[in-house]
């Protein structure tokens, strides 16, 4: 008996917190796996599992010594860039913002296009962080975010 009442109780507890990890969105950049030195190319920053998603904040990192920032803009849903987009290039830190004030996304969606230049040869990544956000009238649903590997050759 007081198994079974353990187990209700705990199953109380755990249901909710697995549905809601199964339930975030996730963020993740993808692009070439492989560039040369000189060569301009995009990431597209996609997200997946969201659900009425009207405003987005991508925070990340990539290897400035290796890839220039060339410059972002929004795409699918997202028109228009928020306030407080910048890059630190000599840190290799990036902040894109954008929004919508009509359709919002859902299921897998693009987010953003990202431009870089690569400057030499190595081994790069361009990755978000935990300080990214996928907002939906305010609520954040972000859960995961992802790292794109890049290899430069001459």
């Amino acid at each position: 008996m007081h198994i079974l009442v353990l187990l209700t109780f705990l199953t109380s507890i755990f249901a909710p917190l697995q549905a809601l990890a199964a339930g975030s969105a996730s963020a993740y950049p993808t692009g070439p796996a492989k560039v040369n030195v000189g060569q301009d190319f995009n990431v597209v920053i996609n997200a997946s599992n969201v659900k009425d998603v009207d405003t987005i904040r991508m925070n990340g990192s990539f290897t400035q010594d290796l890839i220039e920032y060339k410059g972002a803009k929004p795409t699918g849903v997202f028109q228009n860039v928020s306030p407080g987009t910048y890059v630190d290039q000599p840190n290799g830190i990036f902040s894109f913002g954008a929004f919508t004030l009509s359709s919002h996304a859902n299921g897998v969606a693009p987010l953003a296009v990202l431009t870089f230049r690569a400057k030499k040869a190595g081994k790069a990544y361009i990755q978000l962080t935990t300080t990214s956000r996928l907002l939906s009238a305010g609520e954040d649903q972000l859960g995961s975010v992802g790292r794109l590997n890049i290899t430069i050759g001459e």
